[in-house]
């Protein structure tokens, strides 16, 4: 995929950098500075500015990197990662908002880590869609650290105690096996698997 986008640096982790115009002036490197400008945050560095995208600016997003494809009920792919955003409740975080809305971006388009850090996503959202995307299934078969089966990639996500993605996780799996979707014959074993991997991102014990 290809983006066309202002180059930056992020600074390093660590309290010991401090940034004057986007130079710091413990080591001389030119990185960039988060900042706030009223509510919205903002990455300085020098002369260019990068805006988080919004939500809208999201939706908007997944619908193209989503186009033509639909979902196991025959319906426009983009507004399964809609209702997943819309299942995580008022409480959520904006970073858990991007990360339901992107979680499939990864996985199921030519969208890239760095196409959304480019973008501008923080770091913490694009690591959450990087846990939440599966590998390709000659990867997981070649033993990979996610696992060969769909439980096993659910408790690699569990194990992380990655709280956006769990959350985003917990949501989607929610939405997959909501009875109204109208699931084809086909598909209808899934809900029971995500009802197994619920049990398991909320820490439920097994019932028998």
């Amino acid at each position: 995929m290809k983006l066309t986008t202002m180059a930056w640096r992020a600074p390093p982790p660590g309290d010991g950098h401090h940034f004057v115009n986007g130079i710091c002036t413990t080591c001389g490197e030119p990185f960039a500075v988060v900042a706030n400008r009223g509510k919205t945050p903002y990455i300085n560095s020098g002369e260019n500015m990068k805006t988080k995208p919004t939500i809208h600016e999201t939706i908007e997003f997944i619908k193209r990197a989503h186009a033509g494809q639909v979902d196991k009920a025959g319906e426009p792919f983009w507004l399964h990662p809609y209702s997943v955003m819309g299942r995580l409740g008022p409480g959520a975080t904006d970073e858990m908002r991007l990360a339901a809305l992107l979680h499939d971006v990864i996985e199921d388009t030519d969208t890239t880590a760095a196409d959304l850090l480019e973008l501008g996503y923080p770091a913490e959202v694009v690591e959450a869609v990087e846990l939440l995307s599966r590998p390709p299934a000659a990867e997981r078969l070649a033993g990979t650290p996610a696992g060969a089966t769909y439980i096993e990639w659910i408790k690699s996500i569990k194990a992380t105690g990655n709280p956006i993605a769990i959350a985003v996780k917990i949501a989607d799996c929610e939405d997959n096996s909501d009875p109204s979707r109208d699931l084809p014959a086909a598909a209808m074993y899934l809900r029971k698997r995500y009802v197994k991997a619920l049990r398991i991102l909320r820490g439920e014990k097994e019932t028998t």
